[in-house]
């Protein structure tokens, strides 16, 4: 009796690099459409663009990015002017090398929203990510008066019709009181 030969064959090389090229094809597409579905722009009910839940969300994280950086920058501010009979640092260059922002990384000079260099006042000790930021190597605004608060300043959180960077919109925190139209 002679062996009878099996039709299962192993697949040769050239087979097996078309499954191979299928299925990274495959995982491609599946990859964009999960992105438009999650990260990519949509259309709102009156016709314009809107960011989606997810991009919303990773903007509002940048937002709380920033603010916790100008805030932790502030109190480094804040200690160097304690230390130095009320003067401020002349520039971010003086306060990075410090002993107060020596241990801060690179990025958190950096404002995450747009990618521009924060902006620092030496008149007024003040940081902000607003403003034209500084000339190269002077770590002073271009301009005076350029370095203007933050965009959402804490005690404004909460009033109507606030949009935050990113395009975020912040609602009304304040607590509605019904009128009982009575006057007082």
């Amino acid at each position: 009796m002679t062996p009878v030969k099996s039709r299962l064959v192993a697949p040769t090389a050239a087979r097996r690099r078309g499954q191979s090229l299928i299925g990274l094809l495959a995982v491609a597409f599946i990859l964009i459409v999960l992105y438009m579905m999650f990260l990519g722009p949509r259309v709102g009910q009156n016709g314009q663009s809107e960011h989606s839940v997810a991009r919303q969300s990773i903007d509002r994280a940048k937002d709380v990015s920033l603010e916790s950086n100008l805030s932790q920058i502030r109190m480094a501010i804040s200690m160097y002017k304690n230390d130095n009979d009320g003067k401020v640092p002349a520039s971010l260059d003086e306060l990075k090398n410090s002993s107060y922002g020596r241990g801060f990384p690179p990025e958190m000079w950096v404002n995450p929203l747009d990618g521009k260099p924060l902006v620092y006042d030496p008149a007024t000790g003040s940081i902000s990510a607003q403003g034209s930021g500084p000339a190269p190597g002077t770590g002073a605004p271009n301009a005076p008066g350029a370095g203007a608060p933050a965009a959402n300043p804490p005690g404004n959180a909460g009033s109507p019709g606030t949009v935050g960077p990113g395009g975020i919109k912040i609602p009304d925190m304040q607590p509605k009181v019904p009128d009982s139209g009575e006057a007082p």
